[in-house]
């Protein structure tokens, strides 16, 4: 009896171990079959999106039917081979029933005879939670990829649009220098140039361009103040100062004489570095030219109030009205002798910054003369060789323009892009770009 009782006991447990690893093999079978089924679905969705992004959700696919088919051949290796090699092994059909305690053919089984506190019908586990939850968690991470994929692809996009509008930004402006240098006058720059009109466009992926070129030659140079001036020559910081009295500005001493001692390299004026230091500033001079615009603002006397003042049509301003970032700009070059104005096409107020307010009649003159027709020589102008000597401002005049600003901005529905070039045109029509502002 005793006998029996073991061999029925031990034939029970062998049927458990049988039974848990039939369920772990069909656990690793419905688990590949999700996987598989899983990874087909997410690389059947990579069509739905854009070109950048398809490749990243094909390879997330990709690796769930990879993952499908790893699972699907341990199952095969581990639980199906061995099985099947058992059995081919088995010496006859019936001892393979008694290994498994089956019963002959046609004599019904025994119960075996189990020890307390077990049942025939017990069961430790079952498949079928274990699915679910796997189910479950694969669900979860399928939604967990799929919205992070998504965050991720509307990223990609959104980068997309932004490089776009970037780019057709750049055309534009590589537009613009190609029309400067393909002037076929480089001898003589007019307000008429082709180059100087404005071009607009939408390229065939919808990204909408404008851009213009500025000649920044119609302007005085605010760098040409820590120039010296020679002989009879109009000092720079003269002309500056009655380009900010035309702005309305008549309290200029302090902002002329700290942008000179800003960019000269001597160590004489009240704004050097030693005077700054005792003063405990925080920014001292660098002793070279001003490169951007929020760099002149950290010059004493200099805000940005100076340029705020509305723009009017000349007709309606006043002597006293000229709006300053009409008057002046910024060349971020080095020089020996200052950069100068180009007559056929700077404002009145800026030659009438460089010849005085003294001398309205000569400017009246030269806007009258240039208004008939263009100015291909300085000697071409209605000024008698002693006005020129009196003005002392023949350095700071020019017919034709070396600099020059190309603005372009391209936009869609996502994204913008903007571009804002210096250039520099040489006297062989090459063109560089000095500097880029962001």
């Amino acid at each position: 009896m005793g006998k029996k009782f073991q061999e029925d006991t031990s034939a029970h447990r062998r049927n458990r171990n049988r039974r848990i690893i039939s369920r772990i093999g069909i656990l690793l079978l419905v688990l590949s079959g999700l996987l598989v089924a899983l990874g087909l679905l997410i690389s059947a969705s990579s069509l739905a999106f854009n070109e950048v992004n398809r490749d990243r959700i094909l390879r997330f696919g990709v690796g769930y039917v990879a993952s499908g088919a790893g699972l699907w051949l341990i199952w095969l290796l581990f639980f199906i081979l061995p099985e099947r090699f058992r059995a081919h092994r088995s010496p006859s059909q019936k001892r393979r029933r008694r290994q498994l305690n089956m019963p002959p053919a046609g004599k019904p089984a025994e119960e075996p005879t189990l020890p307390s506190g077990f049942s025939p019908k017990q069961r430790e586990g079952s498949v079928l939670p274990a699915v679910l939850v796997i189910l479950a968690i694969v669900s979860a991470i399928l939604v967990q990829v799929r919205a992070s994929t998504s965050v991720h692809a509307d990223r990609e996009e959104a980068s997309v649009h932004r490089f776009r509008a970037r780019t057709a930004a750049m055309e534009c402006a590589r537009e613009l220098l190609q029309r400067i240098a393909d002037d076929p006058d480089t001898g003589i720059d007019r307000s008429d140039d082709p180059w100087t009109e404005v071009v607009e466009w939408t390229d065939p992926d919808g990204v909408n361009v404008i851009g213009r070129a500025i000649d920044l030659n119609r302007y005085y140079d605010l760098n040409n103040v820590a120039v010296p001036s020679t002989g009879a020559t109009r000092p720079a910081s003269d002309i500056l100062h009655a380009l900010l009295n035309q702005s309305g500005q008549f309290s200029t001493e302090t902002p002329v004489s700290a942008l000179r001692d800003w960019m000269d390299g001597d160590k004489e004026g009240m704004y050097e570095q030693e005077n700054l230091a005792r003063r405990n500033k925080p920014v001292l001079p660098p002793n070279r030219a001003v490169f951007t615009w929020n760099e002149l603002l950290l010059v004493d006397g200099w805000t940005r109030a100076m340029f705020d003042r509305s723009i009017e049509s000349s007709a309606e301003r006043g002597l006293f009205d000229a709006p300053l970032d009409q008057c002046v700009t910024i060349i971020p070059v080095p020089r020996s002798r200052a950069i100068p104005v180009n007559i056929n096409t700077a404002p009145r107020p800026v030659l009438l910054g460089l010849f005085g307010l003294v001398r309205e009649d000569i400017v009246d003159r030269i806007v009258t003369f240039r208004e008939l027709r263009e100015i291909r020589s300085l000697d071409m102008l209605p000024v008698t060789p002693d006005e020129w000597t009196a003005s002392g401002v023949m350095p700071y005049l020019d017919v034709k323009s070396s600099f020059f600003l190309v603005e372009a901005q391209s936009w869609t529905g996502e994204a913008a892009g903007h571009v804002r070039w210096i250039a520099a045109r040489s006297d062989n029509g090459t063109m560089s770009i000095i500097q880029s502002i962001l």
